[in-house]
């Protein structure tokens, strides 16, 4: 199928356009999980992000214990440039799903976030790879937008950027055995070209920052 094709040829720590039309994407940035957020641990996790705006994408994830980990770039020096009218699925190092769970149970975080203006990783960079213990100081507990707000004044500074934040579930089969119908996620992922995007389930929040993060 086209879609399959498009997602196998993009190199792992890239992201597969999925071709959604832009009368399609409401303007704001907009983050899909599959299963409706809801996973096991060892479950693969499919994430889409769209945009309405051009702009240099970063996208974040806060495990069930609060630790900052980056999807997107996967390093710091990769092009992070994206179109704004389409949907991406950010694809991870594995080059298939976007992160695994290995999370304790509990609710992890995803954070995207589009800046007008080149992010500055400078501070969080060691070599050519994330420094993750730069990101120690961002531990993220009942205030993720808070927490993250605060990251994007140090990585946002100069531009006006847009977010989205979304939280997804860490159970255990018992929990959530009702929620890996596989099968609709492949629904989800089927080629779509003209119709309107299928948005998961309910739950997920929406905010838009302009000018300088509080």
């Amino acid at each position: 199928m086209l879609l399959a094709l498009i997602l196998a040829a993009a190199p792992p720590g890239t992201m597969a356009a999925m071709g959604t039309p832009p009368s399609q994407v409401a303007n704001t940035v907009h983050i899909v999980l599959n299963q409706d957020g809801y996973y096991e641990m060892g479950d693969q996790v499919k994430l889409r992000v769209s945009s309405s705006e051009d702009g240099y994408l970063v996208v974040f994830r806060a495990t069930t214990r609060g630790k900052v980990r980056v999807l997107y770039p996967l390093d710091p020096g990769d092009d992070n440039f994206v179109r704004g009218g389409k949907t991406w699925e950010i694809i991870g190092r594995s080059g298939k799903e976007a992160f695994r769970v290995d999370d304790e149970q509990g609710t992890g975080v995803v954070y995207a976030a589009v800046s007008d203006e080149p992010f500055r990783f400078d501070e969080f960079i060691r070599g050519d790879h994330w420094d993750y213990r730069a990101f120690e100081d961002y531990h993220v507990s009942d205030d993720a937008e808070a927490t993250f707000g605060d990251l994007m004044e140090r990585m946002a500074a100069e531009g006006r950027y847009q977010f989205d934040l979304a939280t997804y579930t860490v159970g255990t089969p018992r929990d959530y055995s009702s929620y890996h119908d596989y099968s609709g996620y492949t629904a989800w992922v089927a080629p779509c070209f003209g119709c309107a995007p299928y948005y998961g389930g309910s739950g997920f929040s929406f905010s838009i920052a302009f000018g300088t993060p509080r």
